[in-house]
């Protein structure tokens, strides 16, 4: 047997699952339909589960004694894109997976229209178990929608050997200021002004300052800068969103600030894994996670790490505090379950999200996939799971201490992140050519963006019946 089998036989054999857990519906009286002999439940999800039968099985097992039901789990791995659709119209017909994975940023849009609340399923402590900005964000009028699974914050990596070359100390525990930030940015990008590598395909790369622009990693500058998050306002015309947008293309005049494809040579591998062209790195938690299982070869090819990296949390914002956004994956039921099936659905989510099925599925020996939303695995997840925990103890610190935003940017289905996106892209537009940016002309065109963008999204929202938060369309 190799080594994960082992593993995992031996938490699911020594696994302490009491009979109260596996229920699940505790809270929940039987339903008034009889007690069916047989329940066949469908599962979806995105991550390959090792060894999923073994897992599927034990649930069943306990179940059974439990409750007297038989229980089988059909396991649906979902690749294509197009998913969400698709899932859409299944639930719609009646039908479609009974349990699946959900992004956060789908929440609100499909609350009660595809995914039904859990709460009722549960003890009231239930929720205790996990870190509170892991599932708070899954709450709606006292109601849970899904339990976490895991979750990930923004923050960023950083190349300690072009650290220490431009003479900057810092290490986990490091908190920036934006001044300092703005200063080590500087230094950086005069100690690697001109320099080139080689990379594996024959060809020479820049170094790189901060290796995206990508509007998904700079959400941090919006909420720092005093901006109200997307999941608290219909309203993206606002004086700090402006500020923020020029904050970037400033960044982007001096030379500091990159398009991500840029530093992924020949487009086959990362920058960290390949070229270590990169200083700073602003992403989530996913990617030190693919780092380690691209080095340990896990479910796939072996590609060595180049260069050693740690992680830093986001500079502080103006109120002395980190802010992060956070990208959260919860498992969900289908809106359609009701009776025995739902009640075994939503003792199936209690068993894959609290018990060491989690572990065989998601835990360190598969690669970690995310931060764990329980709070005793999250505490080992930073201290102990992986060989450096330094590469990702400022996403475990940001996500326990830092002030977090939901990318949920959906009201009722109206998108209010691309409009946005279209405001910031116009500003990396016109400043890319460094040492070139006309700060006020930007600056004017951006507003003018962003209140364009308003005026349609408020037209959207009204059909909507939404109330409007500007509905004047003007930046303030």
């Amino acid at each position: 047997m190799g080594k994960l089998f082992k593993k995992l036989t031996v938490l699911l054999v020594v696994s302490v699952m009491t009979l109260t857990m596996l229920s699940g519906c505790a809270k929940k009286s039987e339903p008034d339909e009889p007690k069916p002999t047989d329940i066949k439940l469908t599962y979806q999800y995105w991550d390959l589960i090792p060894n999923q039968d073994q897992i599927f099985q034990k649930f069943a097992e306990e179940y059974k004694k439990e409750t007297g039901i038989n229980v089988s789990i059909e396991g649906q791995y979902v690749t294509d894109a197009g998913w969400e659709d698709i899932l859409k119209t299944q639930v719609a017909s009646g039908s479609g997976p009974d349990v699946f994975h959900l992004d956060l940023n789908l929440f609100s849009a499909w609350k009660d229209a595809v995914i039904q609340p859990l709460s009722s399923y549960y003890e009231k402590d239930f929720y205790d178990q996990f870190v509170p900005s892991s599932v708070n964000v899954w709450k709606s009028e006292d109601k849970y929608y899904a339990v976490p699974n895991s979750f990930s914050v923004v923050s960023f990596l950083y190349n300690k050997e072009m650290f220490k070359t431009a003479g900057i100390e810092v290490d986990s525990n490091t908190r920036w200021t934006m001044d300092q930030f703005e200063a080590a940015m500087a230094k950086l990008s005069d100690a690697y002004k001109g320099k080139t590598v080689t990379y594996n395909d024959g060809k020479t790369y820049p170094y790189y300052t901060v290796g995206t622009r990508s509007l998904m990693y700079w959400w941090w500058l919006f909420w720092g800068n005093g901006g109200k998050s997307l999941d608290q306002t219909n309203n993206i015309a606002q004086t700090a969103y402006v500020d923020a947008i020029m904050k970037i293309a400033d960044y982007t005049d001096k030379g500091w600030v990159t398009n991500s494809a840029d530093v992924l040579p020949g487009k086959t591998t990362t920058a960290f894994s390949s070229a270590a062209n990169v200083a700073l790195y602003p992403t989530g938690d996913w990617t030190p996670t693919t780092f380690y299982r691209q080095d340990k070869g896990i479910e796939g090819t072996q590609v060595p790490l180049a260069v050693d990296y740690g992680s830093l949390t986001v500079p502080l914002g103006s109120d002395g505090k980190v802010h992060a956004e956070m990208y959260n994956q919860g498992v969900v039921m289908n809106k359609n379950l009701d009776g025995w099936k739902a009640k075994a659905g939503a003792a199936f989510i209690k068993y894959m999200t609290t018990t060491d099925a989690w572990m065989g599925a998601r835990g360190p020996e598969v690669g970690g996939l995310g931060i764990p939303a329980k709070k005793d695995w999250n505490e080992q997840y930073a201290t102990s799971w992986f060989d450096k925990p330094d590469q990702r103890d400022a996403f475990v610190w940001t996500a326990n201490n830092g002030v977090i935003t939901s990318p949920d940017y959906n009201v009722s289905g109206v998108d209010l992140y691309t409009a946005v996106q279209e405001a910031l892209t116009l500003a990396y537009d016109e400043a890319v050519k460094p040492g070139t940016m006309d700060a006020a002309a930007i600056r004017a065109s951006v507003i003018t963006k962003l209140e364009e963008g308003q005026k349609s999204l408020n037209i959207q929202l009204q059909e909507n019946d939404i109330e409007l938060d500007n509905s004047d369309a003007k930046v303030k």
